[in-house]
Formats: C-alpha cells, structure tokens, sequence
C-alpha cells in the first residue's frame, strides 16, 4: 500500500467526492490535502460530485414610471386641448348617386368625409335646416366635411331650404378626381351656411 496525496484545494467549494478501486469509497473532501491509502499498481479515479448550489435571489427596486393616460368623461370638452401626435379623420360616408341625389342629416351628422363615385352627371343636395337641428344645435355651432368626387363627371352641389350654399365664386361643381372642402355654420335664426372652397 502507498499513501498517495489527493489535492483538493481547487475545489473548495465542493462538499463530497468518490474515490473508486472497483468499488465506491465516499470521503470527505476540504480545501487541505486528504491521506488515501491505495493499493499498489493501483491508480485512484477521483469523481467530484457538485452539490446543490443555491444562490440567493437578490431583489431589485425598478423605479415606477408615471403612465399618463387621457380620457373624456361625455363628448362635450370645455377646455383647450393639444393633439401632439397627430390627429386622424376615420368618419366617411360614401355614396354612389347619379342623376339627383340629397344627403341626409345622418348621412353628414357624423362624416368627416364624403366619397361620392356617381356613374354620371349628378347634383347633389344639402339636406333642409329643419333636419338639421340636431347635428349643431347651438348658434356658432361649426362642422367641417371633406367632399371627394371619385365619379367620372362632374358634381354639382346644392342648397335646400333653410341651407344656403356659399362660394366664392358662382361655381358650385367639384371637378372629377377633385374635391371640396365644406366648413357648415348655424346661424341665430336656425339656418345653415355651407361655405364651399372647391379644390382642383
């Protein structure tokens, strides 16, 4: 028998190794060097087993980041409002008329844009102000639509009743692939005034 000399310094760390002749011998392994006695001829195989290593979790406080939301509690809005991003016009109502056509109040209560793709000549009417009374109820009360002629000729628009349209010209046509721009006023005596400003 020889006394061979097993250094375990490098693996401190390590709480149980095997050492192994033919059959399994459980020592204890330390950072100082362990006496084995092993037989002549015979050469030791050391197998280090790795406990369970346990690493505390170490916590960390993320500072929390204000999220500023915004919302309207009803429709009506009575203070000064700032769109930074951007604002987008979703709202359309498309018609396909020919001949003579008249909008309705729910076809432009809520449209910001109008596509019109009429087939042939075609005028088309502004709805009458009795009609209109709720769509802006309150004098000064001002709506803006966007009118687009898609057709293949051109589009005449007209007044109604109590709907006066206004140009700054005696033109009252939208050309073909062109557009209007309709700002709708009402005035004190419940009429409305379309002002159209025409686009080529």
């Amino acid at each position: 028998m020889k006394t061979t000399l097993i250094t375990t310094g490098i693996v401190a760390s390590l709480l149980l190794g095997v050492v192994s002749f033919g059959k399994p011998i459980q020592v204890l392994v330390s950072p100082t060097p362990v006496q084995i006695n092993v037989p002549e001829g015979k050469t030791p195989i050391v197998n280090v087993q790795a406990p369970e290593i346990k690493i505390p979790a170490t916590v960390v406080n993320v500072p929390q980041q204000k999220l500023e939301l915004g919302a309207f509690a009803t429709p009506d809005v009575y203070q000064y409002t700032g769109f930074y991003d951007g604002l987008k016009y979703s709202s359309t109502f498309a018609t396909t008329s020919t001949g003579s056509g008249t909008l309705t109040a729910s076809n432009i209560s809520k449209a910001t844009t109008i596509l019109s793709t009429n087939a042939g000549a075609l005028t088309l009417t502004f709805p009458a102000s009795t009609s209109l009374t709720s769509f802006l109820p309150k004098a000064g009360d001002r709506a803006e639509i966007v009118l687009v002629n898609q057709g293949t000729t051109l589009l005449t628009l007209a007044g109604s009743t109590g709907t006066l349209l206004q140009t700054a010209s005696s033109t009252k046509t939208v050309n073909i692939g062109g557009s209007a721009l309709l700002n709708i006023v009402r005035k004190t005596n419940s009429d409305f005034i379309v002002n159209m400003d025409p686009a080529i």
